[in-house]
């Protein structure tokens, strides 16, 4: 999967919108008040047009195709990544205080950057207080350094998992620089909850976590790629192609 968001930046994302590869299909959530446009380029990537600019109450979705869909992280290897850049680290954004159904958006209110529900989730840690990038997997949570998530500020992000390798297989980058090597166990839990980007869903009711900002250059693979090998712009700040998984 590979979603460029390359469009007419103020033009509104398209729904469904197909990703450059044409196998993998997402549909835009709209909830009260929300929008979902084209919004300003990625300048660390040469050939982005334009990214995804989410408002609090939208997303994209893709509703579990069965056991051959693509996004089912269900082989020895997979790579996630994408670049984001917050316009908002508010989190009284991402839940409905007045949604008697909605404590586990109280319980778990990390915003939402891509996910499925209960299985794995990239997303932004205690917003408003630490604002660190997150990996959940199985329950469990990674989190990046505090302060790795900033207003205004574009980031990339990757988690790979390479069950070839023997202990620590799970290795999470902010900027092509490794940050956390962890056990990463066996795949993420299937389930047949929807992959979402920008915010979270449970069922009908249980919808928020939003995510207010841009997303751009969105990739799912099913290989584990080497920070040589991510959507990375060169320079001092960022991986300088080392050995795999040598940060």
């Amino acid at each position: 999967m590979y979603y460029k968001f390359n469009g007419s930046q103020g033009n509104n994302l398209p729904s469904p919108i197909t990703d450059s590869t044409g196998n993998v299909t997402f549909t835009k959530y709209t909830g009260t008040g929300g929008s979902l446009k084209y919004g300003e380029s990625n300048p660390v990537i040469a050939e982005s047009t334009a990214s995804a600019d989410f408002d609090p109450c939208v997303g994209l979705y893709r509703d579990d195709t069965g056991e051959n869909d693509p996004l089912r992280l269900a082989g020895w290897q997979y790579t996630i990544e994408m670049w984001v850049n917050p316009d908002n680290l508010d989190g009284s954004l991402d839940i409905d205080d007045d949604d008697p159904e909605a404590e586990w958006l109280d319980e778990n209110w990390d915003l939402v950057l891509i996910g499925k529900f209960n299985s794995w989730m990239i997303g932004i840690e205690d917003p408003g207080e630490n604002d660190r990038f997150v990996f959940e997997l199985g329950g469990n949570n990674e989190g990046m350094e505090d302060g790795s998530a900033v207003v205004g500020k574009w980031v990339h992000l990757a988690a790979v998992y390479d069950n070839t390798v023997e202990g620590d297989n799970l290795f999470l980058y902010v900027n092509g620089i490794l940050e956390e090597n962890v056990d990463g166990g066996t795949n993420p839990s299937d389930n047949n909850y929807p992959v979402t980007i920008g915010y979270a869903w449970k069922d009908d009711v249980n919808v928020g976590r939003y995510f207010d900002g841009l997303i751009d250059e969105v990739r799912i693979y099913d290989i584990a790629l080497t920070p040589c090998e991510f959507l990375l712009f060169p320079g001092p700040e960022w991986a300088s192609c080392p050995s795999p998984y040598d940060g």
